[in-house]
């Protein structure tokens, strides 16, 4: 819609953090990065980059001492043998409200007369 000249793939970095970077600084987007619920996307993004990349092995992360510190302190995940994610249904539940709540401030703040 803004026409603009710099892509995502422009930019340096990864996953949400480059895609934050691109709303914020190239497409003038107020994002809701100060909430619960963005820092709940951030810890589901650290398991999903865990389960896509390290097929859920947490000693195979860049950061396992990061990833288990997560798990420790996150309801409905916990690890299996020490090293493998297992996930309940209530995180699930969590984490799809979470990115709902943070996508429906994201609407109101970039369409507020919607």
């Amino acid at each position: 819609m803004k026409d603009l000249s710099v892509e995502l793939k422009d930019l340096r970095g990864d996953g949400i953090e480059r895609a934050r970077l691109y709303l914020t600084k190239v497409c003038g987007v107020q994002l809701p990065c100060e909430g619960h619920a963005w820092a709940e996307i951030q810890k589901l993004n650290n398991i999903r980059n865990c389960i896509v990349h390290a097929e859920g092995n947490v000693d195979d992360v860049s950061s396992p001492t990061k990833l288990k510190n997560i798990v420790r302190n996150t309801k409905g995940i916990s690890l299996e043998n020490e090293r493998y994610l297992l996930i309940d249904n209530k995180y699930l539940d969590m984490a799809i409200t979470c990115v709902e709540d943070f996508l429906q401030e994201l609407h109101e703040k970039s369409f507020p007369n919607t």
